[in-house]
């Protein structure tokens, strides 16, 4: 009997659990702006090197 009792109980938590969702995700929005001419460009180099690697001294070298 309580086989039964947990074995219901899993399946009325699963159905309940998966209902459709109708919610769009709050995608679809007309708020995007026009795109700028120019844009300002950065760029980030992290140097992380080891001296016991190989490669990794040379590596640091060419950048």
């Amino acid at each position: 009997m309580k086989k039964l009792l947990l074995f219901t109980a899993a399946v009325m938590i699963a159905f309940t659990s998966c209902k459709k969702d109708d919610d769009n995700g709050g995608g679809g929005g007309d708020d995007i702006g026009p795109v700028p001419a120019a844009f300002t460009q950065k760029v980030l180099i992290e140097e992380f090197t080891g001296c016991w690697c190989g490669y990794c001294p040379d590596g640091a070298t060419i950048v």
